[in-house]
């Protein structure tokens, strides 16, 4: 990559994508062009970095990035050598599954391979952010069984007619569409740019977006926030998980590595269950504020079903080297104590930036 490229960033505005921003201009020198639909959030980011690299952050405005062509019918791609596309609902309860979860996120997909390939003349390299949902068979109990997966394996799950009756599946099928969109247009019209696709576990940590109140928090977040002034120990809807701030790292590193060349990437830190997380912030003192909010529920049992598969991340160390950070980091110090003090702020009627969400 050469010293200061300009990458296209999609959901830049969302929590991964917020990350991946600031994986961008803290660590490289790059330049970043963060498309956005409105410019509601644009204050807010700019000054987030008013003293981090604001001087290499520009916005591109594009209010309807799923309809067919409205990308390569702009300037979005101008000069842009790199593409990050995180953005694509996650969201398990939406209006119309099919129109609201699964179309969105399979023809913003294709709207950014075509684009790239019929105007972005400069583009060497797309980094699509996917999910472990590509990767898991939910005809077969998803995590609920006796399996490593790995890379080689797919959701074979493909029927959007069908999965649009449940919100979950919806969800799942949108990844699977969506990534599967991208291997065959790679395929079948042998672009001259290549691409890579990150597919993590449920993503946790702290969040860096604007986040008004508890209505705007993303789903995983979400999950943590439900654990306070719950009665009882909610039950694990997912255990596998990744942090925000690996994911991000990932993504930012795949944009210069060769080896990343055409492939995919499944991340996952370990499992993580609820009643865990409920022990370890009852057995530390310096949590006790917290610790009087949340259920104590069976401490000391373990809620993780049996058996349960392991979702092999050996692929991501090799080729980049990470080190993924553990449950506590993530859910605890990461997201769950910065939640507390978000709601301090969502009864001010406050924000916070980047400096306050780290």
């Amino acid at each position: 990559m050469s010293k200061s490229s300009l990458i296209l960033l999609t959901g830049g505005t969302g929590f991964v994508g917020a990350h991946v921003l600031h994986e961008i201009l803290t660590t490289t020198d790059h330049r970043v062009r963060v498309m956005v639909r409105s410019d509601s959030k644009v204050d807010f980011i700019r000054n987030s970095y008013r003293d981090q690299g604001s001087e290499r952050l520009e916005f591109f405005e594009l209010r309807d990035m799923h309809c067919a062509g409205s990308l390569s019918s702009s300037k979005a791609l101008e000069g842009v050598e790199y593409i990050i596309h995180v953005a694509s609902p996650f969201q398990l309860k939406v209006g119309d599954n099919r129109k609201d979860l699964i179309e969105p996120a399979v023809e913003m997909t294709r709207n950014v391979l075509e684009a790239a390939n019929e105007v972005g003349r400069s583009v060497k390299r797309i980094v699509f952010t996917g999910s472990s949902s590509a990767i898991l068979n939910p005809l077969r109990g998803m995590v609920n069984r006796d399996h490593t997966y790995t890379e080689k394996d797919w959701n074979p799950f493909t029927n959007a007619w069908l999965a649009s009756w449940y919100g979950p599946l919806s969800y799942l099928t949108s990844k699977v569409l969506s990534e599967r969109l991208i291997w065959e247009f790679v395929e079948r019209d042998k672009p001259r740019f290549d691409v890579t696709v990150i597919c993590p576990a449920i993503v946790y940590g702290p969040l860096l977006h604007k986040v008004d109140s508890a209505s705007d928090l993303n789903e995983s977040c979400r999950w943590v926030y439900e654990l306070l002034d719950n009665e009882s120990v909610p039950k694990d809807k997912f255990p596998p998980f990744c942090d925000v701030r690996d994911v991000a790292k990932v993504h930012v590193l795949a944009l210069e590595n060769e080896k990343a060349s055409n492939q995919r990437y499944l991340l996952c830190s370990g499992n993580v269950s609820w009643q865990k997380v409920c022990d370890s912030v009852h057995d530390d003192p310096e949590l006790s504020a917290i610790s009087k909010r949340l259920p104590v529920g069976r401490t000391g049992f373990d809620t993780l079903p049996k058996p349960l598969a392991v979702l092999d991340s050996t692929k991501v160390v090799n080729h980049f080297g990470i080190r993924f950070r553990d449950w506590e980091d993530s859910v605890i110090h990461g997201c769950l104590k910065q939640l507390v003090e978000l709601e301090k702020t969502w009864a001010k009627g406050g924000e916070k930036g980047v400096k306050d969400g780290i």
